[in-house]
């Protein structure tokens, strides 16, 4: 078991050079006077219970009662991590009141079978604290600590801030000291991982400050867990392989167990593994192609141009989105989607039909939509050239969402490391039809 993170956070001087020597009352009407910050010593052989079962609707055996006055209004700690060997329980209660028993916080075996909790406190106001036997028949002796809350006097680490799924840090193989997470503030990290490769990642951190546990998701919403680690010991080793035939895009998220009795931690990390080979299935657009580009012009003189964005990950519910410009303005169109590109493309009218057979036509009310909306692309170009969304399926209100089934006559889900590609066509000035270029996705 390492030192508690508020021993060691806590200045030399205020600390009580030997630990005092008053013990508690056997009783809350006559508990122990005692203020400020400190290490105490305790011995609970032969006390009794005087008071209710209120921790998790269980009482604090042999339990000893000290009346602490805050000096400075702060959050602060009170524990018996690497004080003793007896499983103990604590409870703190608002207020000299031993008979209403305000309490602010309880808590047992946080940090082995010892414990911590933690409060904020006003200065010059009072607080019971109850400290005793978890089990039944206990009894022991050793000192608590009672120190500022760690929670509330460490800084922001060297990656804040990155308490949100849509802020990870991105990440290399290294290490890192002293990062610091709470149970109101996770952390998020970012890399890429090749094929075959496997990804450790190795968190140190003092158990009697909060249980840190880890998960990995590989989409960009932070939603499908598919590695994790929440071993309830003083640290945590994780490791995923990634059996895909391309690089892969992870996000972690480091959080403090919610059954914790602390609410936050620091900790060290260290990961190894990450990196990609040059074969991105998504992410920062490297899993698209353009063919057929540049495509055959239209009406305004230039061709019309697709640019697909998204997390490119086939576990989304909609993996990219496709926009399509310099269109000609106030002409429709849909999109087109197949397993094969043709390049260079079929003539067929003014253009030329990039994707090849069979093709499915996310069009409105065909056999090939199936009458689901999530498959209707039909739009119009506005008078800048940028294809509108007219259908709702649009999370921007411009372009396509393209959804992670494709549709008859194909009728199959996207898998990890299958490409397809996706083309717009369009009537033109004249009704003449003409097409888009192409855009070939290969999805992670």
């Amino acid at each position: 078991m390492k030192t508690s993170q508020i021993f060691r956070l806590l200045p030399a001087a205020l600390l009580l050079g030997v630990a005092a020597a008053q013990n508690g009352a056997d009783d809350c009407a006559n508990a122990t006077p005692i203020a400020g910050l400190g290490v105490y010593n305790f011995d609970n052989t032969g006390f009794s219970i005087d008071g209710p079962a209120d921790c998790s609707g269980q009482p604090v055996r042999r339990d000893m009662w000290y009346l602490w006055t805050c000096t400075a209004s702060d959050g602060y700690s009170v524990s018996t991590c690497n004080g003793t060997t007896l499983d103990t329980r604590i409870v703190i209660y608002d207020g000299f009141d031993c008979s209403g028993f305000p309490q602010i916080t309880c808590a047992a075996s946080t940090c082995g079978g010892q414990t911590e909790v933690a409060f904020n406190a006003i200065s010059g106001s009072q607080y019971l604290i109850r400290l005793g036997s978890r089990a039944a028949g206990a009894s022991g002796f050793g000192t608590f600590e009672i120190g500022q809350d760690f929670c509330v006097t460490a800084p922001n680490d060297q990656f804040d801030p990155n308490g949100d799924c849509s802020i990870p840090t991105a990440m290399v193989d290294g290490s890192w000291s002293a990062l610091f997470v709470s149970k109101d503030e996770p952390d998020y990290y970012t890399f890429e991982l090749a094929a075959g490769a496997t990804l450790q990642m190795d968190l140190t951190f003092s158990h009697a400050a909060g249980d840190v546990d880890v998960f990995v998701y590989d989409d960009a919403n932070c939603t499908n867990v598919v590695a994790e680690a929440l071993s309830g010991d003083n640290n945590e080793t994780l490791t995923y392989t990634n059996i895909g035939t391309c690089d892969m895009l992870l996000k972690v998220r480091t959080e403090i167990w919610t059954g914790s009795g602390s609410p936050c931690n620091s900790y060290d990390l260290s990961i190894s593994g990450t990196g990609g080979a040059g074969n991105p299935c998504g992410g920062g657009g490297g899993g698209v192609t353009y063919v057929c580009d540049p495509a055959n012009v239209n009406t305004t003189g230039t061709d019309a141009k697709a640019l697909v964005t998204g997390s490119f990950l086939s576990t989304d519910a909609y993996p990219a989105h496709i926009d399509v410009n310099d269109g000609p303005p106030g002409q429709f169109g849909y999109f087109l989607g197949s397993a094969t590109a043709v390049d260079p493309g079929i003539n067929v009218s003014a253009g030329q039909l990039c994707v090849g057979a069979p093709q499915v036509r996310y069009g409105a009310n065909t056999a090939t939509g199936e009458g689901n909306p999530d498959y209707k692309s039909v739009s119009v170009f506005d008078a800048g050239g940028a294809l509108q969304n007219l259908s709702g399926t649009s999370t921007t209100g411009m372009g396509f969402d393209i959804p992670n089934f494709i549709p008859t006559p194909i009728s199959q889900q996207i898998a990890p490391g299958a490409t397809w590609v996706f083309q717009l066509w369009y009537r033109d000035a004249g009704g003449v039809s003409n097409f888009s270029t192409a855009a070939s996705v290969t999805f992670n």
